[in-house]
């Protein structure tokens, strides 16, 4: 029962990885479209456009629930002190991903 489990949490993170992977690429791939064919390279215009930074974070909530996963499926401390760091690093995006949205609106404004 418990190997089921195991399982089945190992297989749920990577589905929410692969969420968060293709979020990546899709926002990557409209964030490109629309500097090549809308503002035609005109990177003060396109600068303005927050898609990409919006698509990275939530692209890193999804990482984050994740890794929370992963850590009922640890089997000693070195892999606590990974995951540890790995969420560390990933909180330090999101926010610092979230400052960036914040100060595009802010130049709207």
């Amino acid at each position: 029962m418990h190997d089921i489990f195991m399982k089945i949490l190992s297989l749920t993170g990577f589905v929410i990885e692969s969420i968060g992977f293709i979020i990546i690429v899709i926002s990557v791939l409209k964030s490109f479209y629309k500097i090549a064919f809308i503002t035609k390279f005109d990177f003060e215009e396109s600068h303005k456009d927050v898609s990409l930074s919006t698509g990275l974070s939530v692209a890193l909530e999804f990482f984050l629930a994740a890794e929370i996963i992963k850590t009922i499926t640890l089997r000693d401390q070195s892999e606590l002190v990974y995951i540890g760091v790995l969420i560390l690093i990933r909180i330090l995006m999101t926010v610092v991903i979230n400052w960036e949205l914040k100060q595009k609106e802010n130049l709207d404004t």
